[in-house]
């Protein structure tokens, strides 16, 4: 039964996950004083143990971690995980996406379709024995900007007419890197359009995916890249200080 509910959701998932494998950490919601604007605040505040470091993390407006306390999206996440922790090495440290659309996860729409996450966002750590990278931000990005078309080819693998862009974009944050690709879910096409970028928080490795999948997208490539590079800055601007 669980795997049915969830089922659509997971797919939406897959692209933007495929050859990341992942395993599950457990990530500590800030405390409640942390959240004047009320409850929205809550899901979008999240603090992630690196190593012996916890790193203060915040999804973009309109969109909620996925709670692993909540019975459903705990079942989304775990699903992911199990697919997908035999593709890689990395750690997922969380799992963002459209606020409403992680309250429909299951749900029937009007058209008799299970709902599933549309607009998702991905964390995930590249070092899993707990150690920083041992040099400066600079020169972490130099290093994975030569990396990132092999490291987004590898998530792409397995899907329909992927293309990734030959050149990405570059901040003093971080490097991104734009793709398109096509999946099929319950037997209907769909297009994904993403970004995937890498970045130093304190030190340690994080890369972060946003996706917007859709059977006619309402969000293009450049959208994904100007939100990237605003949720970057945010994330460097969080966690510069210990």
């Amino acid at each position: 039964m669980k795997k049915t509910l969830f089922k659509n959701a997971v797919s939406a998932l897959c692209l933007v996950a495929a050859g990341i494998g992942l395993v599950a950490v457990m990530a500590s919601p800030a405390p409640a004083q942390y959240y004047p604007g009320g409850p929205l605040d809550w899901r979008r505040t999240l603090f992630a143990p690196f190593g012996q470091t916890t790193l203060h993390l915040e999804a973009p407006l309109g969109m909620c971690f996925l709670d692993q306390t909540d019975p459903v999206e705990a079942g989304a996440i775990n699903l992911i995980r199990d697919e997908l922790k035999a593709k890689s090495k990395q750690t997922l440290v969380a799992v963002f996406a459209d606020c409403m659309q992680i309250a429909g996860i299951g749900k029937i729409s009007a058209d008799g379709e299970s709902k599933g996450l549309g607009d998702v966002g991905l964390v995930t750590w590249l070092n899993e024995r707990g150690e920083r990278a041992g040099m400066d931000r600079e020169a972490y990005l130099d290093l994975r900007e030569g990396t990132m078309q092999n490291y987004t080819r590898a998530g792409l693998a397995g899907y329909l007419n992927p293309v990734i862009d030959t050149d990405g974009r570059r901040t003093a944050d971080g490097v991104t890197l734009g793709f398109t690709a096509e999946t099929e879910i319950s037997y209907q096409k769909y297009k994904t359009i993403g970004v995937s970028s890498a970045t130093l928080l304190r030190g340690f490795p994080v890369d972060f995916t946003m996706t917007h999948t859709a059977k006619k997208p309402t969000k293009d490539k450049e959208e994904l890249y100007d939100l990237m590079d605003k949720f970057l800055a945010q994330q460097v601007a969080l966690n510069a200080t210990e």
